[in-house]
């Protein structure tokens, strides 16, 4: 089984800012819209980055038939100018000041079940959304489709509904192969 949800370590930094104020939200801009390369939380006390960056995974109908490069969400406390690396030399970072309280952090992670005549023949887990609950609404960071690196953000009321439904992008198989996806909401 392939994991690659958060760690222990990054769900320990998510942690750390519940009941903080976070001044602002900044973004490396991937064109217009929701969609960004990286993403800083900032706080008077800490600054946090969310990014989503390719790791091999093994993700094929049947276990060990081959691995592909998957985005992947990461969360660590921030260490220096926000950038999206050698990927994208795309525009300045987006600063959106905000000045609400961490009240709560979910994680969500998937788990796909790949499925050959409804018997399981490889299983993944992999986180897909982070929610951070405010008084008046939420901020999900998505890691969008598996095969990309960009990160969509959005401030909504309804997070559950704003998070990408990853069934339809597992199931491409035909005829014999399908795929199963549970889904886990984690507060911390």
């Amino acid at each position: 089984m392939t994991i690659k949800t958060l760690t222990t370590e990054e769900m320990d930094v998510l942690r750390s800012i519940i009941g903080m104020t976070i001044d602002s939200f900044e973004g490396c801009p991937l064109g217009p819209g929701d969609y960004y390369g990286a993403i800083r939380l900032n706080s008077s006390f800490a600054s946090i980055d969310v990014s989503n960056f390719f790791e091999q995974a093994d993700v094929s109908f049947e276990e060990g038939m081959g691995f592909e490069d998957v985005g992947t969400i990461h969360v660590k406390h921030s260490d220096g100018p926000l950038s999206f690396g050698d990927l994208v030399s795309g525009p300045a970072t987006k600063c959106i000041d905000l000045g609400l309280v961490v009240k709560g952090v979910e994680i969500v992670n998937d788990t796909i079940e790949m499925m050959l005549d409804g018997k399981v023949t490889n299983t993944f887990s992999f986180t897909q959304a982070i929610i951070f609950h405010f008084e008046k609404g939420d901020l999900v960071i998505d890691r969008n489709v598996w095969f990309e690196v960009i990160l969509s953000a959005c401030f909504t009321g309804d997070a559950a509904k704003y998070i990408r439904n990853t069934e339809k992008d597992w199931n491409n198989g035909s005829g014999r192969y399908r795929a199963v996806v549970k889904r886990e909401f984690i507060a911390l």
